[in-house]
């Protein structure tokens, strides 16, 4: 997950800490991370989950599972726990689907699910 360029990702740690002592940083940063949270919300959207306050939940997730690889290593356990994360997403969006097929079924007797 921070394989690639760790450097980068402990830079935008150490200004998320700054942006306390700064808030014209800290001004940026949200609106960096905004960014961030709309592409988690559309990725999960348009794999069916559209609830706004899962989407903030899997950004801090994320944003949590970067910060240990970023500062503890550990690559594989990050993978392990996205690994995780999937399969409780895939699984939530199974359940949503079938709970949003019983309230749209239409029973024999006329009454509605």
């Amino acid at each position: 997950m921070v394989t690639g360029h760790p450097e980068v990702q402990a830079f935008q740690f150490e200004l998320y800490l700054e942006g306390r002592r700064r808030p014209e940083i800290a001004a940026v940063m949200e609106r960096v991370n905004a960014r961030y949270r709309a592409a988690v919300r559309e990725e999960l959207v348009r794999n069916g989950l559209g609830d706004p306050d899962l989407a903030e939940l899997v950004f801090l997730t994320i944003d949590a599972l970067v910060l240990h690889q970023t500062a503890f290593g550990g690559a594989e356990r990050t993978e392990r726990a996205v690994a995780a994360l999937r399969r409780l997403l895939r699984s939530h969006a199974h359940l949503d689907a079938d709970q949003h097929a019983d309230q749209h079924a239409v029973d024999p007797a006329g009454w509605s699910g």
